[in-house]
């Protein structure tokens, strides 16, 4: 298992897993038997493939509101108005269009990043004699003591009548 990137003080830890099985009978893999706690054993979320999605659609029709809204906004207040009704009409049509566009955006950046939890992330499977399945594996954050201190996790991952303990310290970056 490796960390798939550096967490920084609003991120997750995200992990890469590689599930083999050595066995000479297939294997039931569940990703909900995956705990996670914090140095001090104090359970933390492990957020699966369906949470994660839901939490980018929402941001990404946040995000196409946020950003339709303020783009009409910008197009009205760096308008002059017109007296004659054409011309402010092709102001709010200016302004309508530039909405739609960061609306259209917003949401097709949602779309990727759903469909990215659907194929990079580790799922329930039955794994096959000789075969491996890997997979991201999203921890909640530990957001006890501040971002000045190291945190520590635990994660745990049954698979194949074993437990897999990964320890992990997640330090804020030296780099300036």
């Amino acid at each position: 298992m490796v960390m798939k990137k550096p967490a920084g003080p609003a991120e997750r830890p995200t992990l890469i897993a590689l599930l083999c099985n050595r066995s000479p009978t297939p294997i039931t893999f569940r990703y909900g038997d995956i705990t996670a706690s914090g140095g001090d054993g104090a359970p933390l979320k492990v957020w699966n493939r369906a949470q994660l999605q839901q939490e980018a659609r929402t941001d990404a029709i946040l995000a196409a509101a946020v950003g339709a809204a303020t783009s009409a906004a910008l197009v009205q207040i760096n308008s002059p108005t017109y007296s004659t009704p054409a011309a402010n009409n092709i102001v709010d049509a200016s302004a309508t269009a530039s909405a739609n566009i960061a609306a259209a955006g917003a949401l097709a950046r949602g779309a990727v990043d759903v469909a990215m939890y659907e194929n990079t992330m580790l799922a329930d499977n039955t794994v096959m004699p000789g075969e491996c399945v890997g997979g991201m594996v999203v921890v909640d954050l530990d957001r006890r003591g501040g971002w000045a201190n190291p945190h520590d996790y635990q994660v745990r991952i049954p698979f194949g009548g074993d437990v897999h303990v990964i320890r992990m310290t997640v330090a804020p970056s030296s780099n300036k």
